[in-house]
């Protein structure tokens, strides 16, 4: 009896092993794939990041912020910056849109492939001046993962990045950082989005070393950040990150919607249906957000068709289908490429006066504004494209609180229906 009791054992032990997640696949992604990822204002409580097998990880309450970003999966080819090197050399480009109003629009460079990926490029382009504003390049290509990784899995990684201000065809900043990636529990996690079952706790450590030139001035900042992130077998994207850096700040997000042919969180071709074991429940929430970009469909005519088991749309016209296939069904589905057309444009007024001070600044920076619209916002960029503040400029002096960030160069985008500005901060 003994005997039989440790072979019970043995058998429990090799069935709770083989129920561990395996992530093997994530930013497989094909052009015309968008997902939104929604931020949170709220601070999370560390001590709910458990490690450990079989974990439940409950962040449903968490607090949605105004800030939510819409990734559109593009070709790197098709970008403004196609004829770098480290472009030519990635196979996805990602373009996250926080509003339709944006006037700074980021590209994300990766080149991924069955074995993992490696973030290899950004770049900030200006929509309206048509013009190339900023580019951080990977010396050294910063790993975001390897393929397959499962529950104990952990990889140590360095990267170099370097970053040039390109109207004044200057490098103002060089990162060089030592990362250790662990896989340190899996079991069930919960965000405002629904329920995600098998999911994998992967956290990052990065010590970083900063070389900041300001001015021709060049000086040395260094610090940890720490990356929580929550994948989930099946889904391209991770399903909850956390991310804290060196001085304590900490950002949350979420993914709210997919559209992917497949690997989205409400997608039943990967077993993500709603409520089901690789999916969320309410999957589309958050998508169709004020904040989310937009994509347009222009269409000539089409039909709606429903029946017990579901409906399809249609539209005339879409120049790019797919064709795909189920055990029940074949649908053929496309796109028409959005084109548009400006009928009438009034020329932008430059009375509005802005004055952004002090710069080097400490804690508190001071965005002075003269003839402004209501509709102004001021919204800061870190060195690799990460958005960290918006506020509105609704006064004739408004207040940003840096206190909590990291010493170093940032990025400040102003935006006004008078104007459009962007400016270099030094964080001391």
């Amino acid at each position: 009896m003994k005997y039989f009791y440790i072979f019970l054992i043995n058998c429990l032990i090799a069935v709770t092993a083989s129920a561990q997640p395996t992530i093997d696949h994530i930013l497989q992604l094909n052009p015309g794939d968008k997902y939104t990822v929604q931020t949170s204002e709220s601070d999370i409580n560390l001590a709910l990041i458990t490690e450990g097998t079989n974990q439940t990880w409950d962040f449903s309450n968490i607090v949605p912020g105004n800030d939510a970003s819409t990734v559109v999966c593009i070709d790197p080819g098709t970008t403004p910056f196609a004829d770098s090197v480290e472009v030519v050399n990635s196979n996805l480009a990602l373009k996250p849109f926080g509003t339709e109003t944006d006037t700074m629009h980021l590209y994300q460079y990766y080149n991924v492939n069955s074995s993992g990926f490696e973030a290899t490029a950004v770049g900030i382009h200006h929509q309206f001046s048509d013009a190339n504003y900023s580019y951080s390049k990977w010396l050294d290509p910063q790993t975001g993962l390897k393929f397959p990784f499962s529950y104990g899995d952990n990889f140590t990684d360095q990267y170099v990045v370097w970053m040039n201000h390109i109207p004044e065809n200057t490098y103002i900043l060089k990162d060089t950082t030592l990362v250790q990636c662990s896989a340190i529990g899996y079991g069930t996690v919960k965000t405002p989005t629904g329920t995600f079952q098998n999911a994998l706790l992967v956290k990052t450590v990065k010590n970083w070393t900063w070389w900041n030139n300001y001015a021709g001035v060049v000086y040395k900042t260094q610090g940890t950040d720490i990356d929580y992130q929550w994948f989930v077998e099946g889904i391209k994207i991770s399903v909850l990150n956390i991310y804290m850096d060196a001085s304590g700040l900490m950002l949350t997000s979420y993914l709210s919607n997919t559209e992917f042919e497949e690997g989205g969180i409400n997608n039943p071709l990967n077993g993500g249906t709603s409520g089901g074991t690789g999916g969320g429940t309410g999957g589309n929430t958050g998508g169709n957000s004020e904040n989310s970009y937009r994509l347009n469909v222009s269409a000539a005519a089409g039909e709606v068709f429903t029946n017990a088991a579901g409906s399809l749309s249609w539209t005339i016209g879409e120049v790019a289908v797919q064709t795909t296939h189920s055990a029940n069904s074949i649908l053929t589905q496309g796109f028409c490429q959005a084109m548009e057309l400006i009928t009438d444009a009034e020329l932008f007024n430059l009375d509005t006066e802005i004055s952004v001070y002090p710069n080097p600044v400490h804690s508190i920076l001071n965005i002075q504004c003269k003839n402004i619209d209501d509709e102004g916002s001021a919204i800061l960029y870190n060195g690799q494209g990460l958005k960290l503040k918006t506020i509105a400029l609704n006064s004739s002096l408004n207040l940003m609180d840096l206190q909590g960030l990291k010493p170093g160069i940032y990025i400040l985008h102003i935006n006004t229906k008078e104007s459009i500005k962007s400016y270099k901060l030094i964080k001391r």
